[in-house]
Parts: C-alpha cells; sequence; structure tokens
C-alpha cells in the first residue's frame, strides 16, 4: 500500500506547476505537456490500482476448516 500511495503523491507532484513566467504571454506547451497530462494521470491511476490490490490481498495463510461434529464426516 505504500508503494501506492507513493505514485499517487508522485503523480501528483509531476502534474503540478505549469505557472507562466509572463503572466501577458500564453505558452500552452507549459500546461499541456505529456507529463501533465498523460504520464501524471498515469502514475495515479497505478498507484490507486495498487492500494486497491494492497488491500484486497490476504496475507494471511489459509487454514482448513475443522468440524466440530464427527458425524459430519
Amino acid at each position: 500500500m505504500g508503494i501506492g500511495l507513493g505514485l499517487v503523491i508522485l503523480g501528483l507532484i509531476t502534474m503540478s506547476g505549469g505557472a507562466m513566467p509572463d503572466p501577458n504571454k500564453w505558452e500552452p506547451e507549459r500546461i499541456y505537456s505529456f507529463r501533465r497530462i498523460t504520464l501524471a494521470p498515469i502514475m495515479m491511476v497505478a498507484g490507486f490500482v495498487v492500494v486497491i490490490v494492497g488491500i484486497f490481498k490476504n496475507t494471511q495463510p489459509t487454514t482448513a476448516l475443522v468440524s466440530d461434529n464427527p458425524s459430519a464426516e
């Protein structure tokens, strides 16, 4: 689960930024870059998938059920 949380945080960090150095000039390549539009969402979705798998993964060994009723055999 820690790896998944790390991926989500890394995706958020990757998506951040994009402030224009000159407010009078629009630079779409700063906002609409591959890193912000494609890579960061993929990292976040992968992180959520890893967290969900980590939650549902059974780490305890399974034990056989033992019946208390000897006639049930």
